[in-house]
Parts: structure tokens; sequence; C-alpha cells
């Protein structure tokens, strides 16, 4: 049932970003980041990971005024940085911790 249901927003996200509707936005964020935070508790940390930098990688300059991208952008790196720690690669973990808690600081 999982992967029938990640099929379908797997599908949706594409639809959305090759018509051009939401990609960047903050349904397309928020529906990317919840994706990868259910494939990171069923232990999918690639799959997790993908999805986490994809909303990472988000422009900073494309969402200044926006206080709910941003808070996007930092949740992804926090999560990126769990991701990290979970395959016990400390360093990047950091990297993406303190990453987040520098986006925290801005917004």
């Amino acid at each position: 049932l999982f992967d029938e249901a990640t099929d379908i927003q797997d599908d949706l996200m594409d639809i959305d970003e090759a018509e051009g509707k939401r990609k960047g936005t903050a349904p397309a964020l928020e529906m990317k980041y919840d994706t990868g935070l259910l494939y990171a508790k069923l232990d999918h940390l690639h799959d997790a990971e993908s999805f986490f930098k994809d909303v990472a990688a988000t422009s900073m300059d494309d969402i200044q005024d926006n206080p709910r991208y941003q808070s996007f952008v930092a949740n992804a790196n926090n999560a990126l940085g769990n991701v990290m720690y979970k395959k016990c690669d400390y360093r990047e973990a950091i990297a993406y911790y303190e990453t987040s808690i520098a986006l925290q600081k801005k917004g």
C-alpha cells in the first residue's frame, strides 16, 4: 500500500514540475519534505536523502520573503543531518545541521 501511495505521489510531483504549476512553491516543497520523512521513517535512507536534497537545494534568494519556504529548506537540511547520522557519515551530518541552524537564524 505504501509503495502504491508513493508511486502516486511521485506521479503528482512529476506532473506538477512538468507543467510548471508548483515547482518550488510551498505546497511542492511540503510534499517533497513529507515524502522524505516517510522514507526516513521506513529507513529508506537513499530515497529520503534524495527528497530532502531536492528541498534543500531551493535557492534562498527565491524564497527570502517567505518564512514558510525558508522553514522547509531549514528543516530539510536538519533532516539530511539525521539521514547522514543514520548512515554514520558524521561530518556530513554536522555540516547539514550547521546549515539548518544558519538558515533558521536568518528566518
